[in-house]
């Protein structure tokens, strides 16, 4: 059952309280996403530093494609991005990999589409993970996401090509638990109710709860072009 977040306004967002979840090495992160809108910088899934405007990880919807955003020493992005005018209203699964001063990768639906290098050693951030908006401290939320989005992950290592393609095929069904340290199915309501702090679970062994939600509050929605487990 994923998550929509109705409105391009900078109430609709969740947020994970995870001072605890370090990722100063390689890391991954996957989600499943179903944007509605393009726009400049609309942010989907990130954790960002306690300073600056850049993200520790991020995933979001740019004016003509999606990125992938990953930060290194001290406090900077590399970033990759995909142009394709044809994301909007369907689901696509987008993988993202890095290794400490070494590759990134942007997977769609366990395809490689984009890869650069960090350009530093990968850096720690103690701030909470976001989904439907960016959490940046200051300004605070101004990237909003229009769309909906399920199955968001984080590893603590970097993923490879093959595991990119197993969580795309076996669409939440697969068994890539190794490094697993955050993960929001949402799929824990009927179609139709709205999120709270106690309906958006953490899968994961880190069990890590879920700290706010936004007035203008994500809903979850049944679709039958999706089944994640």
């Amino acid at each position: 059952m994923p998550l929509q977040f109705s409105a391009v306004v900078n109430t609709s967002y969740v947020t994970v309280n995870c001072a605890s979840l370090h990722l100063n090495g390689g890391h991954s992160m996957s989600v499943w996403l179903y944007p509605t809108a393009y726009g400049t910088w609309h942010t989907a899934f990130s954790r960002y530093f306690p300073t600056g405007f850049n993200e520790q990880f991020g995933f979001g919807m740019t004016d003509t494609g999606v990125y992938y955003s990953t930060g290194y020493v001290p406090y900077n992005n590399t970033t990759v991005f995909y142009n394709d005018a044809g994301l909007l209203s369907v689901w696509h699964n987008f993988v993202g990999t890095c290794t400490s001063a070494g590759p990134v990768v942007l997977y769609m639906d366990g395809v490689s589409v984009a890869n650069s290098t960090i350009a530093g050693a990968c850096v720690d951030s103690v701030e909470p993970i976001a989904l439907g908006n960016n959490y940046n401290s200051p300004p605070g939320w101004s990237e909003p996401f229009e769309g909906s989005l399920a199955d968001a992950r984080v590893y603590s290592r970097a993923l490879s090509a093959d595991e990119a393609k197993t969580i795309y095929a076996c669409r939440g069904r697969d068994n890539i638990v190794h490094g697993l340290v955050g993960r929001w199915q949402l799929g824990e309501k009927a179609d139709g109710v709205s999120a709270s702090t106690s309906t958006i679970v953490d899968t994961s062994p880190s069990l890590f709860a879920t700290s706010s939600v936004g007035a203008t509050t994500p809903t979850y929605r049944a679709t039958s072009a999706l089944r994640i487990a």
